[in-house]
């Protein structure tokens, strides 16, 4: 079971074609239902990863917020800005979700003192936690969180075909509350 979309590495990813062909004879089924992410997180992922055969479940909540900053400093205030509005909420768990580790230990560095609540989540973290985990999208696979923020997402930093779904995978651990955070020229792969 899977979504092709959300492969880490898309250049190796394996197409439900491919599988019934080596599992040939098996029973196949294909689950097109997306239950994780409310329908306008789902449908924002879509316009990143199009999948025609997707039907995002009929639980609606409030559109994805797109934030473009002036530079890094605005970006990370704007972050910060959003944790706080996470910590003062019912929601238990937020997840940052950056592109890559070192990305993601920056940011935790200039965010650490907002929160005692924020952690730095890597492949030598001894657990999981709630409150405010700072990741990549690759250590994020499979989770999932009450509210998702997706920093960097400008040109620079998202372009490639890798990148692209590095994104979607980002944004669809969301299940509530999706906002997307840039400075100078947003990725391409973010339609408003």
């Amino acid at each position: 079971m899977g979504d092709a979309s959300q492969s880490v590495n898309p250049y190796t990813s394996t197409s439900f074609k491919e599988i019934a062909k080596v599992l040939s004879g098996a029973d196949v089924m294909k689950l097109c239902k997306s239950y994780r992410s409310t329908y306008e997180i789902t449908n924002f992922a879509q316009h990143i990863c199009p999948n025609d055969e997707l039907i995002a479940i009929e639980r609606h909540g409030e559109e994805p917020g797109v934030f473009v900053l002036d530079n890094e400093e605005e970006e990370a205030g704007q972050i910060a800005y959003l944790i706080k509005g996470f910590l003062l909420s019912a929601n238990k768990s937020m997840g940052i979700v950056c592109k890559t580790q070192l990305q993601a230990s920056e940011l935790y560095e200039q965010l650490k003192n907002v929160t005692p609540q924020l952690y730095l989540l890597t492949s030598e973290s001894a657990a999981f936690v709630n409150g405010v985990v700072i990741t990549t999208a690759h250590m994020a696979k499979g989770l999932e969180f009450d509210e998702v923020i997706v920093p960097k997402v400008n040109k620079m930093n998202f372009h490639t075909r890798m990148d692209q779904s590095l994104l979607y995978i980002a944004c669809t651990r969301a299940m509530h509350k999706l906002s997307i955070t840039a400075w100078g020229a947003l990725s391409n792969f973010i339609i408003q």
